[in-house]
């Protein structure tokens, strides 16, 4: 296997802050553009030489310049394995560094990251700048090189890997969308809404995380296309005169890249379309609960009430007359209520008011 060495040599820029980082590549670059989630610079030729052009990025800077492209944590997590890059992109740099927060290391060289540069002419060069490629682009990258043999690694084509890492991005978004999809389907084929019966609070949260991840989803397929359509206008501009990788087979893969992507990210708007509606019908399904619950309850309100209209009269009726005030004594002459004469005399003043 070979081994991977930083040339003498490559440009380190140390200390000097993002603005003086930027300007020196900028005084190098002849043309450049940052799209999506990759970054893809083409650059003059300073290497008289021959040998490509090479840049060392500190971790703090190209932690920043990471933000600045808007590359995602998906791309962080692999690195190169060393065979792969030697035989298909020539001389590589690993940046090695000590910060944990964005970077994780390599299982070969513990590298956090990787730029590497191709020469393809006396006026062109091409530095790439990857981050954490998917765990099977090096076995597709592997397959493509056994089955495109050429004389020499730099006829191949330069923005092949590029392509593969967008298949392999595809695929990722494309298993995540089928589970998601397939969640939803079985959601939507419960006509009784048993999903909603066995534990309503934890399902609309599992609805609400569907509903962010698709929308990550769309968003990754809108990088994806912009990624592709920026591959086409770089593709376009290249100088392909007796080049072996100039061919039509390449465009056609852009174009089937870009159609397919359009069609899962449309596949992914609607189904996100579907998570809403089933959100809804959970909200509406709690809503109709509820209501249930209050007229059940205003139902025994009403009964409590009726029975208490029924029974309160006999009740307070039986409390007057349990009391002292209606004293009952038996003599010669039968039964006699005492002091009843009291009755009329206290109780038939009492709805007139006193002068």
């Amino acid at each position: 296997m070979p081994v991977l060495t930083q040339p003498k040599e490559c440009r380190v820029f140390e200390e000097e802050g993002l603005g003086n980082f930027l300007e020196k590549i900028d005084s190098s670059l002849s043309r450049k553009e940052y799209v999506g989630n990759l970054a893809i610079f083409i650059l003059g030729n300073e290497d008289k030489k021959g040998r490509p052009n090479q840049l060392q990025i500190p971790a703090h800077l190209f932690q920043r310049l990471v933000i600045i492209f808007r590359i995602p944590a998906s791309l962080l997590q692999t690195a190169f394995d060393p065979q792969y890059i030697s035989r298909a992109c020539g001389l590589g740099l690993y940046g090695k560094c000590a910060e944990t927060v964005l970077f994780y290391p390599s299982i070969v060289t513990g590298a956090r990251c990787f730029v590497y540069g191709r020469n393809f002419g006396p006026d062109v060069g091409f530095v790439h700048i990857i981050l954490r490629p998917p765990p099977n682009l090096f076995k597709a990258w592997n397959e493509y090189l056994v089955e495109t043999p050429v004389s020499s690694p730099e006829d191949r084509h330069p923005l092949q890997l590029h392509l593969t890492l967008l298949g392999q991005l595809a695929d990722f978004n494309e298993s995540e969308l089928c589970a998601m999809r397939n969640l939803i389907v079985s959601y939507e084929k419960d006509e009784e809404h048993k999903w909603l019966k066995q534990n309503q609070r934890r399902q609309v949260f599992i609805l609400h995380r569907l509903a962010q991840t698709m929308r990550i989803v769309v968003e990754n397929y809108t990088d994806i296309e912009a990624i592709v359509e920026l591959l086409q206008r770089a593709n376009a501009r290249l100088d392909h005169g007796g080049c072996a990788w100039r061919d039509q087979d390449f465009d056609d893969r852009l174009l089937n890249t870009l159609s397919r992507t359009g069609a899962f990210r449309r596949w992914a708007l609607n189904y996100a379309d579907r998570v809403k509606i089933l959100i809804d019908l959970a909200f509406h399904n709690a809503t109709q609960d509820i209501s249930e619950v209050n007229h059940q309850d205003s139902t025994s309100m009403n009964t409590i009430a009726i029975v208490t209209l029924v029974f309160l009269p006999g009740t307070l009726v039986c409390a007057i007359f349990s009391t002292v005030f209606f004293d009952i004594s038996f003599d010669d002459n039968g039964a006699d209520i005492l002091q009843f004469r009291r009755v009329s005399g206290t109780s038939l003043p009492s709805p007139y008011p006193s002068p």
